[in-house]
């Protein structure tokens, strides 16, 4: 035996299903590429800041 084919609420429910679990997949994938992005700045900021300290500290605190 076959089922009978889904009503239009079935499909338009199922639609509306879809179309809210890609937007939320689509919301994780950006909240993720936003946090790989964030952290890569803060490890180049970081290593910036370590570079210019190297060269600042020494006169900043009087040891040469």
């Amino acid at each position: 035996m076959v089922s009978p084919p889904v009503t239009g609420v079935e499909a338009a429910g199922a639609g509306v299903l879809t179309g809210l679990l890609a937007l939320g997949a689509g919301a994780v994938a950006v909240a993720l590429g936003r946090d790989l992005a964030r952290r890569a700045i803060d490890r180049a900021n970081a290593r910036r800041w370590e570079r210019e300290w190297a060269a600042v500290e020494p006169r900043w605190s009087g040891r040469r």
